[in-house]
């Protein structure tokens, strides 16, 4: 990465000095590595992934290693840094045993990836002989598209898939037949985009069957039918197709910005970052996205400024490897503010939990879906428990 990059990522994201000590920063990365927020640092760092830094990590003292680690394991990007440090000078040996930790994380999540990817592939083949055409989405379309194996620099959750909606309920059936079950509560199609999670006891992850890619019904923006009309086939050679990029594109932002509101959390998860590079950068030339029909989309459904905020947070994230059109500079004080609020401070904490309240208040006001989980975790302890350590997760990871 360019040493100007640097200081001007010093200058968005905690250094201020940066501007008036830019010749002597310029001739030592390492010294403005040390003045930067750990966000800036997991950034500049990850940026080995797709360019050049000159960034020496036998320079980073342990202590910042530690910070670095943790936030990366918050923004579940440990495998991506790893892959990043890999193309850095010494590569991870350099790290000492930071980088020893590095690898093992990497090494294990590509078995991980791996093993979900032929748990992929077995779905596939069984639903493709009952006439169901099968996409990936998210992290499995990743590990499809990936010519070296199966993305290892990308931690997934899920298995995710779409399915057209009149074979949910077949695919679920075939599913079972393969030993997967669900122990959640009933399927409603009128309250669900996905089927109930599948789980496997064999199985690497669980599996979400989707009948549409967004919880809101009739969504013009993401329509499934366009999706699967559109797939494209995957590198690897298989029956499951990938979305066309566009329609990737529009999931990672929508999905990161509403589903999980973090539009209204001014907050940016840095996989989600890691995500978009992947696919700006999936092209022999990047300039040929055109994010004109995107843009107009998003502002057909008055969602433009999630989707200006999130460009200019990866920008300010990734510059310069990564440039948001100039239209996304609406919404730079809102990319400013998610990126202090990774700094983990109780008003931001605190301004999550009222935010989470209010959400979770108008939905089950308005969502019968929700209020019949509410009462399913009123009455099941193991729902209850999941619930609990997942809004506990999210709150210590604000950091």
């Amino acid at each position: 990465m360019a040493v100007a990059a640097l200081v001007a990522a010093a200058k968005s994201h905690g250094c201020p000095s940066a501007e008036r000590n830019a010749d002597r920063f310029i001739t030592n990365s390492n010294s403005l590595f040390s003045h930067l927020t750990n966000p800036s640092r997991v950034g500049l760092l990850v940026h080995a992934r797709y360019g050049g830094t000159g960034i020496d990590l036998g320079q980073i003292e342990t202590t910042l290693w530690n910070e670095i680690i943790t936030l990366a394991s918050a923004h579940a990007v440990l495998p991506a840094l790893a892959s990043a440090a890999r193309n850095l000078p010494g590569g991870l040996d350099a790290a000492g045993d930071a980088g020893v930790f590095l690898a093992e994380i990497e090494d294990a999540n590509d078995r991980r990836n791996s093993r979900i990817k032929d748990q992929l592939l077995a779905i596939g083949a069984a639903l493709d002989k009952a006439g169901i055409p099968v996409v990936a989405l998210k992290g499995a379309a990743f590990s499809l598209n990936d010519p070296a194996g199966a993305a290892g620099w990308r931690f997934s959750q899920d298995l995710d898939i779409l399915v057209p909606a009149a074979a949910v309920e077949l695919a679920a059936n075939i599913l079972a037949g393969m030993d997967y079950a669900h122990p959640g509560p009933p399927y409603r199609p009128v309250d669900w985009h996905h089927y109930p999670a599948l789980i496997h006891a064999d199985g690497e992850t669980v599996v979400e069957i989707h009948r549409r890619l967004l919880p809101q019904p009739n969504f013009p923006l993401l329509p499934a039918e366009r999706v699967l009309d559109n797939a494209q086939p995957a590198l690897s050679d298989t029956t499951v197709k990938v979305p066309r990029r566009d329609d990737r594109l529009i999931h990672l932002i929508v999905h990161a910005q509403c589903n999980s509101l973090r539009y209204k959390r001014r907050f940016i998860l840095l996989r989600d970052v890691c995500d978009l590079m992947e696919l700006v950068t999936d092209t022999d030339d990047p300039e040929r996205l055109d994010w004109e029909p995107i843009r107009a989309g998003f502002a057909e459904v008055s969602l433009e400024p999630e989707l200006a905020g999130f460009l200019a947070a990866a920008e300010h994230v990734m510059a310069p490897l990564f440039k948001a059109p100039p239209w996304a500079e609406d919404g730079r004080s809102w990319a400013i503010s998610a990126l202090s609020g990774l700094s983990g401070s109780w008003r931001v904490r605190l301004r999550y939990a009222g935010e989470r309240l209010v959400y979770f208040s108008r939905e089950l006001a308005l969502n019968s879906h929700r209020r019949r989980l509410a009462w399913s975790m009123l009455t099941d302890a193991q729902l209850r428990r999941n619930f609990i350590n997942n809004i506990a997760a999210q709150w210590r990871n604000m950091r």
